[in-house]
């Protein structure tokens, strides 16, 4: 079974496969860019800095500190409200309907968390633990296939269902609901729905069968503790000026754990 991407996604020129060289280097810093269906018309995207673990030609493995500033893409005139507090009528409305973005300055809150991208997959795979160090599971967030930038960028597009696996192996799908509000009010079609379906099954099938992404050393691995959190500075040209004296920040998003999640929700 091979990957499809559900719909088109815009992308710089030059953008190459996850697995491809160059290779970023262990503790350089990575852009992880999440964009929408509509960002030819709208633009905003949510921008994530985070620091490499490992790339080689199996995938990247990245690390998101907690209180990562980030930038956030939010719909205009709901600029205080994360996309699941937006009614699904707008939030999941057809390009021709749907309203303007703008870029919100942000943080990652909770512990952070290490997301492996395995080449030519349709998902990463987040790693969790509680506050104790004990692992609770992994989070395969479905996207489109990853595509690098240079050294420092990195492109996909979240496909809002995802599932959940526990230590011991047993599966569930997460967000069914709004996968079927996105079909109901015309962000997405039948055919891109169906091939976000098909996308979940492979990731089954790549755990069941012992894909990387999963193997055991992830689960215990924990990042260097010499590695600052990134900088603000790594999101300029992505967010509007703030006035003077002002942090500009909206809200968090993240999970709060040593490890946690806020996968994106369009």
């Amino acid at each position: 079974m091979t990957s499809t991407d559900p719909f088109p996604l815009s992308l710089p020129s030059g953008t190459r496969a996850v697995g491809r060289e160059p290779y970023g280097r262990p503790g350089e810093i990575v852009r992880w860019r999440f964009r929408r269906i509509d960002f030819d018309r709208f633009g905003g995207e949510i921008v994530q800095p985070m620091r490499v673990v490992r790339e080689d030609e199996r995938g990247l493995v990245l690390w998101l500190a907690g209180d990562t500033p980030t930038a956030e893409s939010r719909l205009r005139g709901f600029e205080a409200l994360t996309a699941r507090q937006v009614p699904d009528g707008i939030r999941f409305a057809h390009a021709d309907r749907a309203l303007a973005r703008v870029q919100v300055p942000s943080r990652w809150y909770g512990g952070g968390v290490l997301r492996i991208v395995p080449a030519e997959m349709p998902f990463s795979v987040w790693v969790f633990h509680s506050d104790d160090g004990r692992f609770r599971g992994w989070y395969v967030n479905l996207e489109h296939e990853h595509r690098r930038l240079g050294t420092t960028e990195l492109f996909t597009s979240d496909h809002i269902l995802d599932l959940t696996i526990s230590p011991a192996g047993v599966i569930r799908r997460k967000d069914e609901d709004e996968l079927a509000g996105a079909l109901e009010h015309g962000m997405w079609d039948a055919e891109a729905v169906a091939r976000i379906e098909a996308n979940a099954e492979l990731a089954v099938a790549a755990f069941e069968s012992g894909h990387w992404a999963f193997d055991a050393e992830w689960t215990t691995w924990l990042p260097d503790p010499a590695w600052p959190v990134p900088g603000a500075e790594h999101l300029d040209g992505f967010l509007p000026p703030t006035p003077s004296g002002g942090s500009g920040a909206v809200g968090r998003v993240g999970c709060v754990g040593r490890v946690g999640r806020g996968a994106p929700a369009d």
